[in-house]
């Protein structure tokens, strides 16, 4: 996001039945949308997005959205992403709920506000560089 954003998380469960025009196994799902107002993708690209070597970068390697669908794929899930020109871009990866028991806390909402770094991987050195 070059001129700065804001970048919205969030995350739900989900239910996907038989009658789903997602490509998943109806199943429980957590599905966690990001969505930023940076760079929108335009829809002529859109489509090829996922392709490996893809990029519309001069001298990357196109493999960062490969490696994800890829992973995600193999645990059972989907990405979908949508792109708006300028208004932005969403991604929502959806994941199979664990069979494992947890307490449920589905009655109350919590919102948790904090600091933290985030990592960065990215083949541009400018993009890479602290903006500190």
């Amino acid at each position: 996001m070059p001129e700065g954003g804001t970048i919205e998380i969030h995350a739900e469960k989900l239910v996907i039945g038989e009658n789903s025009t997602l490509p998943l196994q109806p199943d429980n799902y957590v599905a966690l949308t990001i969505k930023g107002e940076g760079l929108d993708i335009s829809s002529q690209i859109l489509p090829k997005i996922f392709d490996p070597y893809f990029s519309t970068k001069e001298h990357c390697s196109g493999l960062g959205l490969t490696i994800c669908y890829s992973i995600v794929k193999k645990h059972g899930g989907h990405i979908s992403v949508q792109s708006i020109v300028g208004k932005g871009t969403s991604f929502t990866v959806y994941l199979p709920v664990s069979g494992v028991q947890t307490e449920d806390h589905a009655d109350e909402d919590v919102l948790i506000l904090g600091e933290g770094k985030v990592l960065l991987m990215e083949d541009e050195e400018d993009v890479r560089q602290d903006g500190s």
